[in-house]
């Protein structure tokens, strides 16, 4: 089981980049981890990786769901507790003159204001510039020159340095509704059901809507996300969710390749609070707002376990007693 979640973790670190060797896109990936299902914040956060979407010569895009525990809004496209983070990259105010960007890899950075220029600049460097106007929110990666087109808050449009742009089509709503090359045909399309859940994904569709590879999704209507996954080639993803005698959240990620997880979280922060081997205890934010330390304990051995995120070195810190 260990070995399988390593696996996992270290296939979405790998995707969540954009492709390593793309060194176009700021990478920030995560070294060590004390139970991969288990975010730097103490959120349970199993990782789907779903396979890249090709917008062909050797351009590529990873595409993987994240189930989290993490009391948000739901996703557009698949329902309460997921997220996309190729589909849902954002940007929005979080104070006056200050704006969080979550891009599409999962790094997040933070923009300020600057009212003599009118522009807003990375909090730390120079890296990041952004102009607003109106709907339309344009960030450029100084770095390498990409510039990351926003509207209504939600990603719309990438361009590369070599010209080449690719589109995020949504519907008045929001749901991203396809992603294509610029002038090209779709990578990527999403397929809804009457009550507004993605149902499929479409790679590559052709003309005919017949697809290189297809996923599909099975929602549940009691918890308004997604029950099942069925990946290319036959793999399924199931997620059974109860509560436990105190109400709080207990789901059971059963991956047809793999045993079966059980995880629970606290049903008012959404921290994990169990898996099949440990407990678990998050502390709070501290004043320097560092990280939270997490520990957990042995349910067999007693042994107990104490780590926290060190952001510098991008890597978790033990201690064991």
């Amino acid at each position: 089981m260990k070995s399988y979640w390593l696996g996992i973790i270290g296939a979405v670190l790998m995707t969540s980049a954009l492709r390593a060797e793309n060194t176009l896109f700021p990478s920030c990936g995560l070294s060590g981890s004390i139970a991969p299902y288990v975010d730097k914040d103490g959120y349970v956060n199993p990782i789907v990786p779903l396979g890249d979407v090709d917008f062909g010569d050797g351009l590529t895009l990873p595409l993987a769901l994240n189930f989290s525990s993490k009391v948000r809004p739901p996703s557009p496209e698949f329902g309460q507790g997921w997220e996309c983070p190729l589909f849902e990259s954002k940007i929005f105010d979080v104070q006056k003159d200050l704006k969080k960007v979550e891009l599409m890899g999962g790094r997040q950075i933070y923009l300020v204001y600057n009212q003599r220029s009118d522009t807003w600049r990375h909090y730390f460097s120079d890296a990041w510039k952004g102009e607003e106007k109106g709907d339309e929110f344009k960030l450029t990666y100084v770095t390498t020159g990409c510039l990351f087109i926003f509207n209504k808050g939600l990603i719309s449009s990438l361009t590369m340095p070599d010209g080449r742009t690719i589109l995020w089509n949504r519907s008045s709503d929001g749901k991203l509704i396809s992603m294509s090359e610029s002038g090209k045909s779709p990578a990527l399309q999403v397929a809804y059901d009457k009550l507004g859940f993605a149902k499929q994904l479409l790679f590559n569709p052709d003309s005919m809507g017949v697809a290189k590879k297809v996923c599909d999704f099975e929602p549940s209507l009691v918890y308004a996300g997604i029950d099942k996954i069925t990946c290319p080639g036959g793999h399924t993803i199931t997620l059974d969710r109860t509560r436990d005698k105190l109400l709080n959240p207990v789901l059971s990620f059963v991956d047809s390749m793999q045993r079966p997880l059980t995880l629970s979280w606290d049903l008012k922060t959404g921290k994990i609070i169990s898996d099949d081997k440990y407990t678990y205890q998050i502390a709070d934010v501290a004043d320097d707002k560092t990280y939270p330390q997490m520990s957990r304990i042995n349910k067999v051995s007693k042994k107990a376990e104490s780590y926290f995120f060190d952001e510098k070195t991008r890597n978790y810190r033990f201690d064991v007693t």
